[in-house]
């Protein structure tokens, strides 16, 4: 883990300042492909996905409230199921990398305040609520989730 993580401390004072210094450090590597989920906590995580959200440009000409975001980027927190791989963790770092590819390439530059923040909602969103398992295992041991068809039986959860 990295230096900055933050640890069970004692007091909650020493607790605070120590996520003060781990988010910190995000918020100076959110634009590095060196950038690592693992290192940080699941709520240092919201902080850097609001400040990708800002970042991002999405408070320019969108009416939309910090507190708002706060609460948004919380609530998919919360319906991220705890599995191995399509986690809180894959959630942040799909979109850090998303952010990263869109402004190293130019891409952010070009691009209308309702296209970015379509990106950074599909970003964040990418995998909500996923069970974790494959269509072929639905197929094979949950044909209760596929609606009666046997084919792309996760993709009707977004119906």
């Amino acid at each position: 883990m990295h230096e900055y993580c933050v640890r069970e401390v004692a007091t909650s004072d020493s607790n605070s300042v120590e996520q003060t210094l781990d988010f910190t450090h995000a918020k100076s590597m959110i634009e590095s492909i060196k950038f690592n989920t693992l290192n940080y906590s699941p709520e240092i995580l919201e902080r850097v996905c609001e400040e990708m959200f800002f970042r991002f440009q999405l408070d320019l000409g969108l009416n939309i409230r910090r507190s708002s975001i706060t609460v948004f980027i919380s609530d998919v927190r919360r319906k991220m199921f705890d599995n191995p791989y399509h986690n809180w963790f894959h959630v942040v770092d799909v979109t850090q990398t998303v952010f990263y590819f869109a402004r190293k390439s130019g891409m952010l530059n070009c691009m209308t305040t309702k296209e970015r923040l379509a990106l950074f909602l599909a970003a964040v969103c990418h995998d909500l609520e996923h069970p974790g398992v494959s269509n072929q295992f639905f197929v094979s041991h949950a044909a209760k989730h596929s609606n009666g068809k046997s084919t792309v039986c996760l993709e009707q959860h977004h119906r």
